[in-house]
C-alpha cells in the first residue's frame, strides 16, 4: 500500500470515529435517581427514536433481571407523548426494586430518561449502562462502519459523503449518492465481466440492460447475486429521480446495506481485476 492509500485509510477511519461520536450522542445531566439523554429534532428522526424505543423494549423484557415487565403510553394535554417501560421485582420486605425508562417526545425534543430505586446494584448495572446502550442506535452505527473494508479508493470520497448525509439525516442527498454508486458499480462489474466488449459502447448502454445480462450469469453466482442487489436499488432510484419521491430512512438504510454487501462480495473477490 502506498502513502496515498495510507492517507486515505486514515481519513476514512477518522470519519468513522467522527460519525460514531455524532450518532451516539451525549448523555445528559445525572439526576437524583437516574440519567437523561436529549436530542433535538434536527439530530435524529422519529424513525430512529422509535427504533431506540423498540430496542429498549426488547432488552428490558428479555434480559433485565427483574421478573415483572409493563409498558404504557400517555399523551399529555400539551401534545407531549410519553412511552414508559418498567421492570420490577416482587415486592420485598422494605421496598420493590424497579427500573423505568421513559421515551418522551415533545414539540422540540426527543428524551430518554431513566429512573430507578436507589439500590447500588440496580443503579450501577442499569442506570449507567442502559440509556447509553439505547442511545447508540447500534444498527445505525454498525451500518456506517460496515463500509470500512473493501472500499475501492475511487469511490471513497463518494461513500464518505453518503455517510455524512445519512448521519445528518439528509436522506435525499444520501440517496443521491446511493443511486450514483449503484449505477457506477454496475458499469464497473459489467466491464470487468465482459472485457472483450467496447468500453465506450458500454458507457452508453442503459443501466437496466446491463443488469439484465449480469442477472443471467448463472455460472457466476457472485456476479448474479451482485446484479440482483443492484437491481433492487434501481426502481427506487428512478422514483426519486423522476417522480419527486422523497426517500425514507428505511429506503436509505436498505440502499446502504445493499451497497455494503456488494462491496464486501465484489472487492474482496478474485473476480475483481482492477482494485
Amino acid at each position: 500500500m502506498n502513502s496515498d492509500e495510507n492517507s486515505n485509510s486514515e481519513d476514512f477511519n477518522y470519519l468513522e470515529d467522527e460519525t460514531i461520536s455524532y450518532l451516539i450522542g451525549i448523555l445528559g445531566e445525572e439526576e437524583d435517581n437516574g440519567l437523561i439523554t436529549e436530542y433535538s429534532k434536527d439530530q435524529i428522526t422519529i424513525s430512529q427514536f422509535d427504533r431506540m424505543k423498540d430496542y429498549a423494549r426488547f432488552i428490558a423484557e428479555i434480559f433485565l433481571p427483574f421478573p415483572n415487565y409493563e409498558e404504557k403510553e400517555t399523551m399529555q394535554e400539551n401534545g407531549t407523548r410519553v412511552f414508559s417501560i418498567k421492570t420490577s421485582d416482587d415486592e420485598g420486605i422494605l421496598h420493590t426494586c424497579y427500573y423505568e425508562l421513559k421515551f418522551i417526545s415533545d414539540k422540540e425534543r426527543y428524551i430518554i430518561k431513566s429512573e430507578t430505586c436507589q439500590c447500588p446494584s440496580v443503579y450501577d448495572s442499569l442506570v449507567e449502562m442502559f440509556p447509553h446502550l439505547i442511545s447508540q442506535d447500534n444498527f445505525r452505527t454498525l451500518l456506517c462502519i460496515s463500509f470500512k473494508n473493501n472500499i475501492p479508493l475511487d469511490y471513497e470520497e463518494r461513500i464518505k459523503s453518503m455517510i455524512k448525509m445519512y448521519a445528518g439525516n439528509n436522506l435525499v442527498e444520501a440517496w443521491t449518492h446511493i443511486g450514483f454508486l449503484a449505477e457506477q458499480l454496475t458499469r464497473r462489474v459489467y466491464l470487468n465481466t465482459y472485457t472483450e466488449e467496447d468500453t465506450q459502447e458500454i458507457k452508453k448502454m442503459k443501466w437496466n440492460s446491463l443488469l439484465k445480462r449480469l442477472e443471467n450469469e448463472k455460472d457466476k453466482p457472485i456476479i448474479q447475486h451482485i446484479a440482483l442487489l443492484l437491481d433492487s436499488i434501481r426502481p427506487l432510484r428512478n422514483e426519486t429521480t423522476h417522480h419527486d419521491y422523497i426517500p425514507s430512512l428505511n429506503d436509505v438504510e436498505f440502499g446502504m446495506f445493499s451497497l455494503g454487501r456488494i462491496c464486501n462480495l465484489y472487492f474482496s473477490n478474485p473476480l475483481e481485476k482492477d482494485k
